[in-house]
């Protein structure tokens, strides 16, 4: 089957799932499905948009990999399938790195623990200050949306649980 055999048949089998939920929802629960069929298509749009736009850009394959892995929309959809090429925990320490080279000589520093089984990264912050857990908050909240959460010890209340969004449980990003 070559790729219009396969968008043909995935759109067919899409139309027909479709009719069959209209007819056994009310009014209220189809204009609710529309809407997220709709938020949904807005993403895979904007991410295709961006694909677009990443491989018009010069440079090597290499360079082209590295763009994608660096664009927090195409991160976000590849390890929402899981299909992301850098494991949770290498991702994670990259996100670590940043942070760090980030800080200069602003003082602070932050440390992997672990993460555990349920996906929760425990991170040690020294010299902590609001911005420091706030900047590891966001940085492992793009780098590594399929973390549970993250724990952080030295935090200005002492021990914070950060809870993030859903993760995947397969796949090369989860945790091993």
């Amino acid at each position: 089957m070559n790729g219009s055999d396969d968008a043909k048949v995935i759109g067919d089998r899409i139309a027909r799932l479709l009719e069959e939920l209209r007819g056994v929802t009310s009014p209220q629960a189809w204009a609710r499905v529309d809407q997220l069929l709709r938020v949904v298509l807005e993403l895979y749009g904007r991410g295709l948009e961006r694909v677009v736009e990443v491989a018009s850009e010069e440079g090597s394959a290499k360079d082209l990999r590295a763009r994608i892995l660096a664009d927090p929309l195409l991160t976000g959809l590849l390890v929402l399938h899981g299909i992301h090429p850098l494991d949770l925990r290498t991702r994670v320490e990259r996100a670590l790195d940043s942070v760090r080279a980030s800080l200069g000589a602003h003082g602070g520093s932050v440390e992997l623990l672990g993460i555990d089984d349920n996906g929760v990264a425990r991170v040690q912050l020294h010299g902590s200050s609001p911005l420091l857990s706030g900047a590891v908050e966001r940085a492992l909240g793009d780098a590594a949306p399929d973390l549970s959460g993250i724990e952080m010890l030295g935090a200005p209340q002492s021990t914070s649980l950060v809870q993030l969004g859903r993760r995947t449980e397969s796949g090369p990003g989860a945790p091993a």
